[in-house]
């Protein structure tokens, strides 16, 4: 049956009284556009029109293919919300016998209308209004925790099924939706591609359903809460608000990530280390957010824009959130790292990532007073400048070079030993061995990848080698089956030559009996013929002297003719021409008639026999008619009696025949009857044969599938918890780097800025 297109439904809801069986629908009427047409709302799997009927206004949703178990799913969706009873959703009526098209009723939905703005027409409209999307930020995390409370995923969380009504959120298009009733089932949609986990799949389908999507839309409300101009940067609003699915690829070259791993905001930088963390689990991994917040939004009311430094006031997050007790923890010892079994997530705390992401406000400088080595470093100059006044004190180029090279590397030995260097160098290190923590577990994924390419090679080489077995196995079998039918078939061909030997008396008895039929038909056909032409040329005759006639019954000097009158006439009568009958070309001849008046006389003659001809009888008289017939029904007779005898001839000696060769073809059809039934068992022999080694060989199949199907899904448990790990190091990592930002000012280079900026001071102060 195919179903409806959207043409099929504009035109059904226009006529709502015969297309809807509902009673409130069959009263309703379509919005309608400038043009009078219909308005629908097209999505990718249905057609949504709005329905006023009386003071409700519905979403009416027709959908444009079948889903088996749609009704189902509808029921215990439905169910789940009645029950829940949440402020984001909407009560719904699922109609199986929703709207008529052409005699065939079809489902659909009818929903409560929700007036709002898409979530991205509502971001773009707030783009400058940062305290709206913080309220919009903090509202979509308490969405999340309220499904999650009540265990419901949307399943296609995405800027068009998000509406935005005033101050509330209210989500539409429940096709995908997940509630407990469903566990056991598959996903029968994978959501939009630019909010869902690249490795969604329909098997992914249970509360987790929503987290990946959750991270999107928050992630992307808090970026844009901090840096507007990212909406334009990125494209936002092309079916996105920030993020697209390129993005979603670990390790890809995603603009997105760029732009905010890249941002002079360390809070859009801690954003970017986030969401990348992320993309390394897998969908049912991805931590929920109602119970992991990144980032309180209520926290950028008071900075929302320039990154916080040690000169503008405390931390944007601390003045909101407690950070946990064990925040200041330097991430997992290595001895933990190298083993990724024992590497475990963080608990699920409002604050396991909160102890990292918080901008620094206090930076370690080099605001200690340097005189003691900028009082070595002037000595040792004034030594190296006044030795060649010293005339009795030699000293050679390579004391001077020693003095030169000490003097230089002297001040990154005292750098060395500044403390906030020391410290700065222990947070370089564990950077140094986080990262090559990462790039082991990356590596020893691509291990694992190369791990499964391998088992999989070799299925494929002990599925093929099965597959050679079973092949030469069919081949015996196909050689067994042929040398059977080979022994048959001199039988066969013998009994169907005896057959034959049966069969020819009465084969030329049948042909001796047609080919009379045949020269009898014939016979007749040829009879029919002449009665025919017998008739027509009987016809011919008195159609000629009817002509005739008529030509002679019409009179020129009674005719209408041009250029003859009475003299004429008498003129032409006197000459021989009275009728049309006597005029020919030879009137010429005639005192007073010139071509002008011959052309007359014979145009008129034609008319007369045209006329003539058309009133002159076409068939003959019964009487002739029936005498001719008569002629010739006395030879057909003759004929079909010849027919009939021949017939009565046929039939009596086919079945003398037939009775003579009664027992002989009865004794055919046993031998051939047993020759099959040898053959039939036989055959089954055969089968019976080689059943054996293809059960054999189905089970060395199934057993090559379950062995290495066990063999990848230990490595996929293994790839899993290193997944797992690299997730969890990825975190790690960016706290140690989230810990350098306290020392940016403690480099080397700072540290000799900081003796220049010193000896600059001093010589200000001199008069």
């Amino acid at each position: 049956m195919a179903w409806p297109t959207p043409q099929d439904y504009n035109e059904a809801v226009q006529s709502p009284h015969t297309s809807f069986l509902d009673p409130e629908l069959k009263s309703g009427e379509v919005e309608k556009d400038k043009l009078g047409l219909p308005r629908p709302i097209s999505g990718r799997f249905a057609v949504v029109y709005n329905m006023r009927c009386g003071r409700r206004n519905y979403a009416i949703r027709c959908f444009q293919s079948h889903v088996p178990d749609q009704q189902e799913r509808y029921a215990a969706i439905s169910a789940h919300l009645k029950k829940a009873s949440l402020a984001y959703t909407v009560g719904f009526d699922f109609l199986p016998e929703g709207i008529r098209i052409r005699g065939q009723w079809y489902p659909v939905l009818k929903m409560e209308w929700i007036a709002g703005q898409p979530l991205h027409t509502y971001v773009e409209n707030h783009l400058r209004d940062s305290a709206t999307l913080i309220h919009l930020a903090t509202s979509w995390i308490t969405m999340t925790e309220a499904l999650q409370k009540v265990s419901l995923a949307h399943g296609d969380l995405q800027d068009g099924n998000v509406l935005v009504s005033g101050d509330d959120l209210k989500l539409i298009d429940y096709d995908g939706m997940f509630v407990p009733a469903l566990t056991g089932r598959t996903s029968n949609e994978s959501g939009h591609r630019n909010y869902q986990h690249p490795n969604r799949t329909a098997m992914d389908y249970g509360l987790f359903l929503d987290n990946f999507s959750n991270w999107v839309i928050y992630i992307s409300l808090v970026a844009l809460a901090i840096d507007p101009s990212l909406w334009t940067r990125l494209k936002g609003g092309d079916e996105c608000l920030l993020f697209r699915k390129a993005d979603f690829i670990p390790n890809n070259s995603s603009q997105a990530l760029t732009a905010l791993s890249g941002h002079n905001d360390s809070r859009l930088r801690s954003l970017a280390t986030i969401f990348e963390s992320l993309l390394y689990l897998m969908p049912a991994q991805v931590p929920a957010l109602a119970t992991n917040v990144a980032m309180d939004p209520a926290s950028l009311r008071q900075q929302a824009a320039p990154p916080p430094t040690a000169s503008n006031g405390p931390s944007w997050l601390n003045d909101h959130v407690k950070l946990s007790p064990q925040s200041g923890k330097a991430g997992a010892s290595m001895a933990s790292l190298s083993d990724p079994s024992a590497t475990m997530l963080p608990t699920a705390s409002p604050t396991w990532i909160l102890d990292f992401i918080t901008p620094v406000t206090v930076r370690r400088s080099f605001d200690q007073p340097l005189l003691k080595l900028r009082l070595i470093l002037a000595t040792l100059l004034l030594f190296i400048f006044t030795l060649p006044l010293l005339g009795n004190v030699s000293v050679d180029l390579v004391g001077e070079s020693i003095l030169v090279t000490f003097l230089a590397a002297l001040p990154l030995l005292y750098y060395r030993r500044e403390p906030f260097a020391m410290e700065r160098a222990v947070c370089l290190k564990r950077e140094h061995d986080q990262q090559a923590v990462i790039t082991d577990l990356q590596s020893r994924i691509r291990d694992q990848d190369r791990k499964v390419t391998q088992i999989r090679h070799e299925e494929k080489k002990a599925k093929l080698a099965v597959e050679q077995e079973r092949e030469t196995t069919r081949h015996n079998e196909q050689r067994a089956s042929q040398r059977a039918s080979a022994e048959l078939k001199p039988k066969m061909d013998a009994l169907t030559t005896r057959q034959q030997q049966i069969a020819r008396p009465i084969q030329k008895l049948q042909a001796d009996y047609q080919a009379v039929l045949a020269r009898t038909n014939t016979q007749t056909a040829e009879c029919n013929q002449r009665q025919v032409q017998e008739i027509n040329t009987a016809l011919q005759p008195l159609q000629r002297q009817f002509v005739q006639d008529y030509l002679h019954s019409a009179r020129i000097d009674t005719a209408r003719i041009s250029g003859i009158g009475q003299k004429m006439a008498a003129n032409l009568r006197a000459s021989g021409y009275t009728t049309a009958a006597d005029v020919t070309w030879g009137v010429q001849n005639v005192s007073g008639i010139g071509n002008n008046k011959a052309s007359a006389l014979m145009s008129w003659r034609q008319t007369v026999d045209t006329e003539a001809r058309r009133k002159m009888p076409t068939n003959l008289s019964k009487m002739q008619v029936d005498t001719i017939v008569a002629k010739y029904e006395a030879q057909r007779k003759g004929l079909e009696q010849t027919a009939a005898l021949a017939k009565i001839q046929f039939e009596v000696q086919e079945r003398t025949l037939k009775q003579q060769s009664t027992a002989t073809r009865a004794a055919i059809d046993r031998e051939r009857a047993a020759a099959q039934q040898q053959f039939s068992h036989r055959t089954i022999e055969i089968t019976a044969q080689f059943q054996p080694q293809y059960k054999l060989l189905s089970q060395k199949d199934v057993a090559i599938t379950t062995e290495y199907s066990e063999k990848v899904a230990e490595v996929e448990r293994q790839t899993a918890v290193i997944r797992k790990s690299i997730y969890d190091q990825n975190w790690q990592l960016a706290k140690a780097r989230q810990e350098l930002e306290v020392y940016q000012a403690v480099t080397f280079a700072a540290y000799l800025t900081a003796l220049v900026r010193v000896r600059r001071a001093a010589a200000a102060k001199k008069p």
